[in-house]
Parts: structure tokens; C-alpha cells; sequence
């Protein structure tokens, strides 16, 4: 029985050899690897190799053997050639990789490159003689690859409107307590609207049948306000951590979904019903830390007894 793709494993030096006589129009067989073309193109594509791998957080040295070799998986091995053969001019899918500049790759140059490594795949295993076992592989990576692309994107959306809207709101709310303006600061000629009222105007208001929204600036003190501001970073804090528990909560249901789904078929459930349990779960831990303690029923002879035991002495009555 034929191995998968994924387990079979080329030399690295073959796949240097396999670029540059493509580079060179040359066969394999026509390479002089003791002479100094070879070994120049050599050294600079491992070194731009290392680059990218470095960039990607994977170590090469993985894939050394007992001999001191590479032995590249491969899948890993098209991948590699592509990287190598791909333009790393300034502004490049290339060069954003090597310079960590990872979110400003966009979507279609991943699904590019992508689809440029299946396709390559399916080239090198046309002729296979297990080719449609090898396709059916090559399709599952494809796909995999994408979903990945695309679930990261999704995500990418999601956190740039949450940051957003989070924005939006906390610079609402922080202006609103702290009732500043542009023009706090600056020598300006009173014209009677002032924000700020009076304390017979604020006696007014409060008399009043139409009662007015008084705004914080006038029951609020400065130092009022500054602690106030000082709290939401507190509260942002400790609701986050909330957030965090109701993500461990959902993230235990789902394991035992998961469980139970493979001894007893249950079935697993929907991601907004895990989000509703992981919730219900959080909540009812809040009302089980919330509510009162009970106080314990002693016999009147262990009740004499605590006491004692607190050198409490009984007052004589006169």
C-alpha cells in the first residue's frame, strides 16, 4: 500500500536543484553543484528560504534527519519552491511575509497562492498512478487552506467594526462624564450659554415641574469625574474577565458535546445554542456566589459551647 503525499519527503537539495535548472533551462543532470552559479543561487535561496520560514514561526531544522539532511515533507516541498520562485520586490506577497506585515496581505493573495500550490501538486502527481487518491488529498488541503483564509477574514471584519463601534462608544461615554469640549482651555468672552449652571439656576431646575436633565458637569465635581473616568477602565477590565469565563464555560460544553456525540451520537449542537447554555452556566454561577449564607442551627447546648469557646462570660443580673 502506497504512502499519503503528506508522508512522502524530498531532499532539500533536490528542490534547489529543481529550481535552478528550471531558472537556467537546463536538466537536473546538467548542474555542476561543486561550481559557483550553483552554490551562489544555493546559498541566497536558503537564506531567503530561513527568512520566510522564520516569518511563518517554522523551524526548518524540524526537518533534518540523523545525517545531518533535510528531508522536506512534500507537500512542504511545493510549497517551498513556490515561495522561492515567487517575485520579493518591495510590496510583494513575499516580502510582506518576510517583513511580518501579515494583515496587510489581502484576501485574494492568499486564495492565489493557494491555489497556485494545489495546482502545482496536481501537476507534479498527474501521471501518479494513485491519482485520484493523490487528488482527492490535494482537493482536502485546498479546501482547508481556504477555509482557513476565508474564517480569518471573517474574523479580521469582525474585529476591526467591534474596535469601532468599542471606540466610538467609549470616546461617547468618556466625553459625556468628563464634559469636556475643544474649547477647555482657551480664553473665550462668555456670550451667557454657558454649559455651566449656577447654583440658583441648579435650584431652579430641581423646583421645577419640567424636570431637566441636569448635565454631569453640574452635579459632578471635577475630581468626581476624573474618578469616575478612572473606574471605566476598571469596569472594561472585570468584563472582559467575564467574557473570558463565559468562553471557557463554552469552550468545556463543547468538548463534552463533542464526547457525547461520539459514544452516544447525540449530535452536536449549534454555536448560538452553546453561546445560550454558556451563558445560562455563567449565570447561574453568579446567582450561586450571590446568595445569602445560611446560618447554621445550634443546639442550645453547642451554642453555649461556641461561646465558651469565645470567652464569653454571662453578665450576673442584679
Amino acid at each position: 500500500m502506497r504512502e499519503n503525499i503528506s508522508e512522502r519527503a524530498v531532499a532539500l537539495n533536490e528542490i534547489l536543484m529543481e529550481l535552478y535548472a528550471k531558472r537556467e533551462n537546463i536538466e537536473i543532470d546538467e548542474i555542476e553543484t561543486k561550481v559557483s552559479p550553483y552554490k551562489d543561487f544555493a546559498k541566497d535561496a536558503t537564506k531567503k528560504l530561513k527568512e520566510i520560514l522564520k516569518a511563518l514561526k517554522c523551524d526548518i531544522e524540524q526537518f533534518k534527519n540523523d545525517n545531518n539532511r533535510y528531508d522536506i515533507p512534500v507537500v512542504v516541498a511545493e510549497i517551498l519552491k513556490i515561495y522561492l520562485s515567487e517575485d520579493s520586490g518591495k510590496g510583494s506577497y513575499i516580502s510582506k511575509i518576510k517583513r511580518k506585515k501579515f494583515f496587510e496581505i489581502e484576501f485574494e493573495e492568499k486564495i492565489n497562492f493557494i491555489k497556485k500550490v494545489a495546482e502545482q501538486l496536481r501537476e507534479k502527481y498527474a501521471e501518479d498512478s494513485n491519482k485520484e487518491k493523490v487528488f482527492k488529498e490535494i482537493d482536502d488541503l485546498e479546501k482547508i487552506w481556504i477555509g482557513e483564509a476565508k474564517y480569518s477574514e471573517v474574523v479580521k471584519d469582525e474585529v476591526i467594526e467591534t474596535e469601532s463601534i468599542v471606540n466610538m462608544i467609549m470616546e461617547a461615554c468618556m466625553f459625556k462624564v468628563a464634559s469636556i469640549s475643544e474649547l477647555d482651555g482657551l480664553v473665550t468672552v462668555d456670550n451667557g450659554n454657558s454649559a455651566d449652571y449656577s447654583e440658583e439656576e441648579i435650584l431652579e431646575i430641581i423646583n421645577s415641574e419640567d424636570r431637566v436633565e441636569l448635565p454631569y458637569s453640574a452635579k459632578l465635581s471635577y475630581q468626581d469625574r476624573l474618578e469616575l473616568l478612572k473606574y471605566f477602565k476598571v469596569f472594561l477590565i472585570n468584563n472582559i474577565k467575564e467574557w473570558k469565563k463565559i468562553v471557557d464555560i463554552a469552550s468545556e460544553l463543547r468538548q463534552y458535546n463533542v464526547e457525547d456525540d461520539a459514544i452516544n451520537k447525540s449530535g452536536l449542537i449549534s454555536s448560538d445554542e452553546l453561546l445560550k447554555s454558556a451563558i445560562n452556566e455563567y449565570e447561574e454561577e453568579i446567582k450561586d456566589t450571590m446568595k445569602p449564607i445560611d446560618i447554621p442551627k445550634h443546639t442550645p447546648e453547642e451554642f453555649c459551647k461556641i461561646l465558651n469557646e469565645l470567652g464569653y462570660k454571662k453578665k450576673n443580673k442584679k
